[in-house]
């Protein structure tokens, strides 16, 4: 009976064993779980950051480049203002004034006409070789 009894108290130790290996997986997966959660919500939390962080800058260069955009849209349209003026200008002394008075603002006219064309080649970096000549 010796041989029984050694028998069923090893089979209680592999019982009381293996009980103590299912109360400790369950353990493990909780805690597991919670590592699991914890590294997902970090990653979660970093991404909005990071998205938050990408939008913020999206924002701020439409932002500038429109503040950009602007600025040359008033400047060339000055300049387009200014050249009209010009045009206008030396349509009334071609249209109502005398040769002389023509002839003496020739040099005025090119002269503006020059200075508008090379400011607008220098605000718009497109550069021209050809000039107005006398």
């Amino acid at each position: 009976m010796s041989d029984v009894q050694h028998r069923t108290l090893s089979a209680k130790d592999t019982a009381v064993s293996i009980e103590t290996t299912i109360d400790q997986l369950d353990t493990n997966l909780q805690t597991t779980t919670g590592n699991i959660d914890t590294v997902f919500d970090n990653a979660v939390k970093a991404l909005k950051h990071r998205r938050t962080e990408l939008r913020d800058k999206s924002h701020a260069l439409a932002r500038e480049k429109k503040k950009r955009l602007e600025n040359q849209l008033d400047g060339i349209n000055i300049h387009i203002n200014i050249m009209e003026d010009a045009n206008e200008l030396s349509a009334n002394i071609a249209t109502y004034g005398s040769q002389t008075e023509f002839l003496f603002s020739k040099d005025t006219i090119i002269e503006r006409l020059n200075h508008l064309r090379d400011e607008f080649a220098n605000s718009t970096r497109y550069r021209t070789t050809t000039t107005i000549s006398s």
